[in-house]
């Protein structure tokens, strides 16, 4: 198996990096990578030996039982989009469980994996993939028929709206076999998905579609050498968070060309697009969120802010209402034109990870930004996962009522996040630089940076009286301010919040 062919070339070379370990830091190098610390591919975990530092232990399970055969079917239930299955828009990459070794380096790491997991355990994995819409009843039917008929629901972030206060899910954290605090577990996931002390959701290295929903730029490297910016200019402008909206902006109006002579027309060459998607993008990319878990109160709603509405403000004039955005807002027939940015005539692209696998085709090389910060002295990157594209896990409650059967599915959670964090997360990097121009150095940093970086809104998966969703589509309503949306909202965001709160106290 790759994860335990690698373990003795990894220890050979930590005898060699320890020494230039005491050399220290470089002087004046800046730490880039905020938030819950992920492993890549540069940086496996491994096995424990007695060569390791005692400084620098290695991070392995602690929870997980002496190997033996549990004979345990762990039966999940994916969901999927309009019947389609892997390989499409909707699930570009299978995380749980693939019937053969293909070769593919995302389908042997998960093959591997899961045959681990059956040889140590003899816990076997089977999916069931079911259209988002209709998990929502299959799971209130099997817990009000106390049928346990599923292990473990990976479910599309936004629709676990309807099941969080339901009483549908187990207790992840009362779990023993599972260590929620490990770093193969996203941390602001299991922060955001805990009510008084129960966590109910969370994503782990075991997934691979929150990394590849989380929010990120494209920029085309041709057009850039075409505009005089250096290979590194805007890298530089990451690493020295110098990197804000204005500066996406001032490119943005910079690299509009008007190649018929007559104004802004669909002929042009646009600065960028992405649609309405910067409306959640930026605002959660400022730090900012429209919603937060609360372990007193449960959610406390957080939007309005002065600076809150300057940055929804800022991002829809400036960004997605100006005439160098290329939009079906701005231009009636943008819909003529199929995949501009990959045709050469946009500079920046709005978009999320899995994007990557659209631009397969693309003839040009292109390079992969963080969302900008707000302003520069925030000093820190937010790298929103979307909740319309993402998958998070939960145990159904029916599964966890005997303490020996929910340890089993514990073990197989542990074990099979561990094992990802290993050897199936590093090569989802391989499948995102394998593009054309992400082969370079900064490239990975960029990317590293990204997903070091995630982040989950809450309320963008609540929606409470659509609000979020009402932001999301101010560019359409331009007669429209954020101001005005809120007054017009508050009262009924109040109502819905607090009828979600006392649910989920009682499930609490």
């Amino acid at each position: 198996m790759k994860f335990l062919r690698i373990c003795s070339l990894l220890l050979a070379l930590l005898m060699v990096l320890t020494v230039f370990a005491a050399c220290g830091d470089k002087p004046g190098e800046k730490d880039t990578t905020q938030g819950d610390k992920q492993p890549t591919s540069q940086e496996t975990k491994k096995e424990p030996s007695e060569t390791e530092s005692e400084t620098e232990p290695a991070i392995v399970p602690t929870t997980l039982p002496e190997k033996q055969d549990y004979g345990f079917e762990l039966n999940v239930l994916h969901w999927t989009v309009g019947g389609q299955g892997v390989g499409e828009k909707w699930i570009p990459w299978e995380e749980i469980a693939v019937e053969e070794d293909t070769g593919d380096g995302i389908v042997r790491a998960v093959f591997e994996r899961n045959n681990l997991l059956e040889t140590d355990y003899g816990i076997h994995v089977n999916t069931e993939y079911m259209d988002t819409d209709p998990i929502t009843a299959t799971i209130k039917n099997l817990v009000s028929t106390n049928d346990d008929a599923y292990q473990l629901v990976v479910q599309r972030g936004y629709q676990f709206q309807f099941l969080m206060t339901t009483n549908s899910f187990g207790d992840m954290s009362d779990i023993r076999t599972m260590d929620l605090s490990k770093p193969w577990y996203n941390q602001d996931s299991v922060n955001t998905f805990t009510f008084g002390g129960n966590t109910i959701m969370a994503a782990s290295d075991l997934l691979l579609l929150d990394k590849g929903a989380t929010a990120c730029m494209f920029y085309n490297k041709n057009l850039a050498a075409e505009h005089d910016y250096a290979d590194n200019y805007f890298y530089n402008m990451v690493n020295d968070y110098t990197w804000t909206l204005e500066k996406v902006v001032e490119v943005m109006e910079n690299t509009y060309k008007d190649t018929t002579g007559d104004g802004y027309t669909i002929d042009d060459i646009f600065g960028c697009t992405g649609g309405d998607d910067p409306m959640h993008f930026i605002f959660n990319g400022a730090g900012e969120r429209f919603c937060t878990t609360d372990p007193d109160k449960y959610l406390v709603y957080t939007f309005y802010s002065e600076r809150a509405i300057d940055i929804v403000e800022d991002t829809l004039n400036d960004l997605c209402l100006s005439k160098a955005y290329f939009s079906d807002v701005n231009y009636s027939e943008a819909s003529q034109l199929t995949n501009p940015f990959q045709s050469d005539l946009v500079f920046f692209s709005f978009s999320c990870i899995k994007g990557v696998n659209e631009l397969r085709s693309m003839v040009s090389e292109y390079g992969i930004l963080p969302i900008p910060q707000y302003e520069a002295s925030q000093h820190q990157y937010y790298s929103e996962i979307s909740p319309h594209h993402g998958s998070l896990f939960a145990v159904p409650s029916t599964s966890v009522q005997d303490d020996e059967e929910a340890n089993k599915i514990g073990v197989a959670l542990e074990y099979m996040s561990y094992i990802s964090s290993q050897d199936v997360y590093p090569e989802l990097y391989n499948v995102v630089l394998e593009g054309k121009g992400t082969r370079d150095p900064q490239s990975r940093e960029m990317l590293k940076l990204i997903f070091d970086t995630r982040m989950y809104d809450i309320g963008i998966i609540f929606d409470f009286a659509r609000f979020a969703d009402g932001v999301l589509r101010l560019p359409k309503h331009q007669e429209q301010n954020v101001s005005t949306l809120w007054a017009s909202n508050e009262e009924v965001i109040d109502e819905e919040l607090g009828k979600t709160v006392e649910a989920l106290q009682k499930i609490g």
